[in-house]
């Protein structure tokens, strides 16, 4: 049985994301507030969905478990992730890297679900490189 979402201001939809998304900035890490409340107005203006996390959440609880599918991959991977992530344990990125041959891993110390401004540099380096093979 689906539940049907409340409809919200933009505004009220800016306020929940900036409350909700600095649970998943890492302690001692800046909270890029300014740049959060931008994006969600954005994500807003683009195509308000309210239904859309609801969704997602509910697909990834039903999801089977992939593991075992990614074993005898061989083909240009790059598995990044916080090392403070609280939505993902980092290990589940390790066991990945593990299943796909070659794959490259990079585990950002003092990261947590949201990937910080001063890590993008780094983060279009290893996708292009990635990328490239």
């Amino acid at each position: 049985m689906s539940v049907v979402q409340p409809r919200l201001s933009r505004a009220e939809v800016i306020e929940a994301s900036a409350t909700v998304q600095r649970h998943y900035y890492a302690d001692g890490r800046p909270w890029e507030e300014a740049w959060v409340r931008e994006a969600a107005g954005v994500a807003y203006d683009r195509g308000y969905a309210p239904d859309g996390l609801p969704r997602q959440w509910a697909a990834l609880l039903r999801a089977p478990d992939r593991l075992e599918r990614l074993r005898g991959l061989a083909l240009p991977t790059v598995i990044m992730h916080g090392r403070e992530d609280t939505s993902l344990h980092w290990r589940a990125a390790v066991e990945m890297a593990t299943a796909i041959e070659g794959a490259e891993l990079r585990v950002y110390a003092g990261m947590g679900h949201m990937l910080p401004e001063e890590l993008w540099p780094d983060v279009v380096t290893a996708v292009t490189r990635n990328a490239r093979a």
